[in-house]
């Protein structure tokens, strides 16, 4: 199979991945995109990085000027790029028949309680 295993240890093993993944995601979720033949790796990585950048300037500028309306544009971005970069990990799930792991949910049932808790 063509992923499997768990994302915290399986990635400490290639320090590559790793920190590509970790310095430029854009890239490597473009690389994913196209190793499932969803898209050209190039599209789908500017589309995130576009994204990206959007929620950075909109933060900057939003630190400079105090108008709440740069931190509604970049939390909308952030909104954008969950909806978009979740689309296709779900995407990808079932075209690879790839089951969520008992700590995945676990992860992030104990993350929406505490956010919800608030």
């Amino acid at each position: 199979r063509m992923w499997e295993g768990d994302v915290v240890i399986d990635c400490l093993e290639d320090r590559r991945i790793a920190f590509e993944a970790a310095c430029c995601p854009f890239y490597r979720f473009g690389k994913n995109m196209r190793r499932a033949n969803l898209g050209s790796c190039f599209l789908q990585a500017m589309a995130y990085f576009i994204s990206l950048v959007a929620v950075l300037v909109s933060l900057i500028a939003f630190s400079v000027t105090k108008h709440h309306v740069y931190l509604y544009m970049g939390l909308g971005s952030v909104l954008l790029i969950a909806i978009y970069t979740g689309y296709f990990r779900r995407r990808i799930r079932k075209q690879f028949n790839i089951r969520v792991s008992i700590s995945e949910l676990a992860f992030s049932n104990k993350v929406f309680k505490q956010i919800t808790a608030y």
